[in-house]
């Protein structure tokens, strides 16, 4: 069976494997400046950050329309493809998966499983990586689904913003809490659970809230020196920094495996260019 792979363009997958494996990518709208740009297509997380501090406006996204995620699945299963796997951010966060579960039904359900990640950036970009590599080991439709969404409950996504700016530009927090956490310098760190975005700590000062992030595995999910676990940091500018942090997570807990990469546009626009994300797994 030729099972085709789709992700939105939020889940960060390796462009080396999005090549490899023919993996399509259907991207959000940034809708910016009296204009509207394809997520890593008209415009990269760079040029977004180099623009989005230097301006007021500010950028909002909006998920793919349901035409273009139909257009995708249909021409997959023109080209000889049997069945489609398609992995969304969650739906607690976007309208994405809803789209694609609507263009689903218009090419026929039984062909396309879509799969709401419950998280986003590196949690979905994880998940996708995983299929593929079901998929290379020969396993069937749905033996890959079912070790997807099993691998969903054990792929958590903690973030560090470093201010919430670009959060209450971005309507995701209201303005006098992004005042007050200004005036006293709160760092928070947020987490997924069950698709939905939750709070894991408030600390004034960059050095408490890094401290904070690190250990969130351990204190949220009993992560400890003897659980083995993977772990992908995304950052929005200081790859430098993002090394170092990793370094003291490898220092924590007993990482099989863990490298940086930067986030997407679409992730971007909400965390601004100091922000870091990790995704861990085990």
């Amino acid at each position: 069976m030729k099972i085709k792979l789709v992700v939105d363009s939020t889940c960060d997958v390796p462009k080396e494997l999005i090549e490899k494996h023919d993996i399509s990518v259907v991207p959000l709208t940034i809708n910016w400046m009296g204009g509207s740009f394809k997520d890593g297509v008209d415009m990269t997380s760079d040029e977004l950050y180099a623009k989005l501090v230097s301006v007021d406006d500010h950028p909002k996204t909006s998920q793919p329309p349901v035409g273009e995620f139909a257009e995708v699945y249909q021409k997959a299963l023109d080209s000889g493809y049997d069945k489609i796997i398609s992995v969304h951010i969650t739906g607690g966060f976007s309208g994405t998966t809803q789209s694609a579960q609507t263009a689903a039904e218009m090419v026929g359900s039984d062909k396309v499983k879509i799969i709401d990640s419950q998280t986003t950036t590196m949690g979905a970009g994880w998940l996708a990586v995983k299929i593929i590599e079901a998929m290379e080991q020969g396993l069937e439709f749905h033996q890959i689904v079912e070790q997807a969404e099993k691998l969903i409950e054990t792929t958590k996504v903690v973030i560090y913003l470093d201010t919430l700016e670009y959060a209450v530009r971005g309507g995701r927090v209201s303005k006098l809490k992004g005042v007050v956490g200004s005036m006293l310098n709160v760092k928070p760190v947020i987490y997924f659970e069950n698709g939905t975005v939750k709070e894991f700590s408030k600390s004034r000062g960059k050095n408490k809230a890094i401290d904070s992030f690190i250990a969130s595995f351990e204190k949220l999910w009993g992560v400890d020196a003897n659980t083995p676990i993977k772990i992908a940091l995304a950052y929005g500018t200081d790859k430098a920094y993002a090394e170092e942090v990793l370094g003291r997570m490898k220092e924590k807990y007993n990482l099989k495996e863990g490298f940086v990469f930067q986030a997407g546009v679409a992730i971007a626009v909400h965390g601004g260019p100091d922000f870091l994300a990790a995704c861990g797994t085990w």
